[in-house]
């Protein structure tokens, strides 16, 4: 099975006085620009879906994508390249084993 070329955009946060007045949006704008610049095929995040949507972001198993965390809605993906997805499981560097998602 090929390897696909992914980076995860994660953590993201914006101390209290400064939310709601884009820096966080920016923050993704710039992050997936990044993403982009570096070559990845796409990019997966753990967020809030009502927020991550906006920028392109979708629920990744509807793609067939899984992840290693058994999380659903909250695991969504950005294709960089659509013709680049493929269903399997997406899984993270081993930096991220000991991270757990809150329930």
């Amino acid at each position: 099975m090929e390897s696909k070329s992914g980076l995860g955009l994660a953590p993201l946060a914006v101390v209290p006085q400064w939310q709601r007045h884009g820096a966080g949006a920016e923050l993704v704008r710039a992050g997936l620009a990044t993403c982009a610049d570096a070559g990845g095929e796409f990019v997966v995040v753990l967020g809030v879906p009502s927020y991550y949507c906006r920028f392109g972001f979708q629920k990744a198993s509807l793609l067939g994508i899984e992840n290693e965390y058994g999380v659903d809605d909250e695991f969504m993906i950005a294709p960089l390249r659509a013709e680049s997805l493929t269903p399997g499981l997406a899984k993270y560097a081993s930096e991220f084993a000991n991270v757990s998602t809150p329930h």
